[in-house]
């Protein structure tokens, strides 16, 4: 945190807060002196280590940042005036005011955008786990044994050496609205549902009910409302079985143009974040793995499978995160779904810096990380290596090899997490020991509705094939007697 002197303030707009303090400060401004205080910073701070988790924190997006970027600050505004602003070496030219993007890639930053594979979530060789893995030991343990436990019980070790490799690969290839069952353990597969304005069960047809958007909850500034709100998500989630809810989201509104801003709070990341924790803690009183989205710095829609978001680490940190982060440290979020962008070059889909250096190594989060909808398998593999779980997928997106013992070190650590926090949701809700394990597909009441429609149809086709051969007999005997 920079040394000097800060200047805090309160305003019916940005522009009358601005004049509160431009008043404070002496310049001839209509602004009210009444409502500013001073905030005095005496050194240079400098903050390494994460203030809830203790863990280090160092720089994760430097290549984001590209070098010849030339940022529009408030210290210059004139910047946008600038009739021949040269970025990196090709010049570019505004009309009133807007700048014509004329930019050429290096070939070797196409080099890196079109890069797939193991090594392009930018995972460190030093990162890479090449220890032989346990799978498919003889061994009696279930699930259901292991709720309540901590994530690092050593009880955890011996349930996953039953897991098979088939298992853990299928699991991951195919985690589209569910996450499937594994025998091996009795683990229950499971259901996820979409619906960031209530749940949108695509499974069994179950009709939940649907509420405001993002943006008017935010708008009430009411953390009881949104908890609330979590907590009806959650019943239904309750009532259609459904355990996995593909919400809430809250990128920023970073333009008005922005992509579903109707399904994003607010283009404030700290209201953003306080709605998103309490909505968070309400649908997690019920069981539900709460998927928050889109991380990070998704903003659009047009092209959101290739655009590469280029910012800072500061921005990236204060502004794209934050939410995220509220949602995740004060919320409890124990789920997250990955953008369809790239933050720089590297896809968010499977992005190192993201997944394993921000969410797993400094906050510590041991949820699970779904990847947008995609049928692109060939972003399987870095998805796996960014420290991710699984793809979001309603076909199958297999890696390419499970042989090699890294990619079988961060398998078994995928079903660490899906596990942990499937055994602690309501998926489990009066499951036994030695109990069936929950659902295997559709509920059975669906079909035994099919099967009725089918008999109904049924009768009504014999049915009329009587009521035809009845009338012909009828025609034919009219015919008979003149």
């Amino acid at each position: 945190m920079d040394d000097g002197t800060y200047y805090i303030t309160i305003g019916q707009d940005a522009h009358d807060a601005m004049n509160n303090i431009l008043q404070a400060k002496g310049v001839q401004a209509n602004g009210n002196v009444d409502l500013v205080k001073e905030y005095t910073v005496n050194t240079f701070t400098v903050i390494d280590k994460d203030l809830l988790t203790g863990n280090p924190i160092t720089n994760q997006f430097d290549y984001a940042t590209p070098d010849d970027a030339v940022y529009l600050t408030r210290e210059n505004w004139a910047l946008m005036d600038d009739n021949s602003l040269v970025y990196g070496d090709v010049a570019q030219t505004s009309a009133n005011g807007v700048l014509s993007a004329t930019h050429v890639l290096s070939d070797d930053l196409k080099a890196k955008i079109d890069e797939v594979g193991w090594a392009s979530s930018g995972i460190p060789a030093s990162a890479e786990n090449n220890e032989d893995v346990v799978w498919g030991k003889e061994g009696d343990l279930e699930l259901i044994q292991l709720r309540g436990k901590d994530y690092d019980d050593p009880m955890w070790d011996d349930l996953l050496d039953q897991i098979k490799l088939s298992e853990a690969h299928e699991l991951i290839a195919t985690a589209g609205y569910n996450t499937a069952k594994i025998e091996s353990i009795n683990k229950p597969k499971t259901f996820d549902c979409d619906g960031t304005a209530g749940l949108w069960n695509m499974l069994n047809g179950w009709a939940a009910f649907e509420f405001p958007s993002g943006t008017i909850i935010a708008t009430t500034w009411n953390k009881d409302i949104q908890q609330r709100y979590g907590e009806l998500i959650g019943e239904d989630g309750l009532r259609s079985a459904a355990t996995g809810w593909y919400a809430p989201s809250f990128d920023l509104h970073r333009t008005a143009f922005s992509g579903r801003n109707n399904e994003y709070f607010s283009e404030d990341p700290i209201l953003s974040g306080y709605c998103a924790a309490a909505m968070c803690k309400g649908a997690l009183s019920k069981g539900m793995i709460v998927y928050i989205k889109h991380i990070g710095l998704n903003d659009q829609e047009t092209n959101r499978n290739n655009v590469c978001t280029w910012a800072t680490e500061q921005s990236i940190r204060e502004i794209y995160l934050r939410a995220f982060e509220m949602a995740i440290k004060e919320g409890g979020a124990n789920g997250v779904m990955t953008g369809m962008n790239r933050i720089g070059y590297i896809k968010a889909i499977g992005n190192y810096s993201m997944t394993t250096g921000i969410l797993r190594n400094e906050w510590n989060f041991h949820g699970i990380v779904v990847s947008d909808i995609t049928s692109d398998g060939t972003l399987t593999d870095g998805m796996l290596s960014s420290g991710a779980d699984t793809m979001l997928t309603t076909g199958m997106c297999l890696l390419t090899t499970t042989d090699e013992n890294k990619y079988q070190n961060l398998m078994r650590e995928v079903m660490h997490r899906v596990c942990y926090n499937v055994v602690n949701s309501s998926a489990m809700n009066g499951i036994t020991v030695g109990s069936s394990g929950g659902s295997e597909g559709f509920p059975v009441y669906i079909i035994v509705l099919a099967v009725v429609n089918v008999l109904i149809v049924a009768g009504f086709i014999t049915a009329e094939v009587f009521m035809v051969k009845a009338y012909k007999k009828q025609k034919k005997e009219s015919e008979a007697n003149g």
